[in-house]
């Protein structure tokens, strides 16, 4: 005799599949064009761009740093153009703006990566690191946004914002960068829905942990331990202790660039780009499981899973307590 479970479950599962493969509407699709990667430096944004480049788009790689612009010339790509741009720096963006409105082939599509991060808990932050954390990753978000939104409605364009899985859900060490990329969650559901009725899509990429140059970046110089004062390094010794084992073990199992690209370019060229592409693995598992098995459970639940993670990599540390 079926259960009554079995049959919610298959309910259930039946219910979401169609969901899932809802007719999704249709977009203008570009052949050629302009696309404009901000933090083209390094990592996921280099790794687009190039792959963009190499694909027939002129692309635009936005970096702050002159060497970083001849580092991106001297790749040979032609195709494949550095533009100084610092999107916390409204002048910068105006410029941007104005060089890539005065080039022959239209500005197709925006993939918002430029970001910073670190993991402390949130005691350790002077506001000042809050704060800029908040001016790169959302506030500079928006105003390049606003700034390149014109050119984009006129060619019916797509929108692409680097999120993260830490805006789908919070892990300790990570109230500040969380709190940024939950607010893109948020900013990025509202703008699809206002530029739907214009023809511009808007996608969100939500990666796990992939090996770039902020992982490298938040456990080396600019890691929370050497920034943190000595009274936070003492009362959050349970976290400091094992973070830099912590990063170790997720950058082991980090998948590469190419995972969060590939979604960047289905977002630009499918004809019905999704909304959101959870991509990588968090510990070997994929992304879109964890993150569901969080939603699925009691916050409680979820923070004692978590905790046992935590006590396995003390162990493996020698630390028991």
């Amino acid at each position: 005799m079926v259960s009554c479970w079995s049959v919610t479950v298959v309910v259930l599962a039946a219910a979401l599949y169609a969901v899932w493969e809802l007719p999704r509407p249709t977009y203008h699709v570009h052949e050629q064009g302009v696309v404009l990667v901000t933090g083209a430096s390094s990592g996921i944004g280099r790794h687009a761009a190039i792959e963009l480049a190499k694909l027939g788009y002129e692309v635009y790689g936005t970096v702050r740093k002159e060497r970083d612009a001849n580092d991106i010339r001297g790749l040979g790509i032609k195709t494949l153009h550095p533009i100084i741009m610092d999107v916390t720096n409204s002048e910068q963006i105006k410029n941007a703006v104005e060089t890539i409105s005065k080039l022959d082939q239209p500005l197709i599509a925006l993939v918002n990566n430029a970001g910073i991060s670190s993991r402390a808990p949130l005691e350790a932050y002077d506001m000042n690191r809050v704060r800029n954390t908040f001016e790169v990753n959302i506030f500079g978000l928006v105003e390049t946004t606003q700034a390149f939104l014109p050119l984009l409605r006129a060619n019916k364009g797509r929108i692409i914002n680097i999120g993260s899985v830490a805006g789908l859900v919070g892990m300790e060490g990570s109230a500040v960068y969380s709190g940024t990329k939950f607010a893109l969650e948020g900013i990025s559901d509202s703008l699809r829905r206002e530029l739907f009725p214009l023809g511009v899509s808007v996608s969100l990429v939500e990666p796990a942990y992939v090996k770039t140059e902020i992982v490298h970046k938040s456990s080396g110089a600019q890691s929370a331990e050497h920034w943190a004062s000595k009274e936070m390094l003492e009362v959050y010794d349970h976290f400091f202790s094992v973070a830099d084992e912590k990063r170790q073990r997720a950058f082991e199992h980090a998948d590469t660039p190419e995972c969060t690209t590939n979604a960047i370019v289905d977002a630009i060229r499918s004809p019905q780009p999704r909304t959101r592409y959870v991509v990588a693995n968090t510990h070997k598992i994929p992304a879109w499981i964890t993150t569901g098995m969080t939603w699925l459970l009691p916050d409680r639940a979820v923070d004692a899973i978590m905790r046992r993670q935590d006590q396995v990599t003390a162990m493996t540390e020698g630390r028991t307590n």
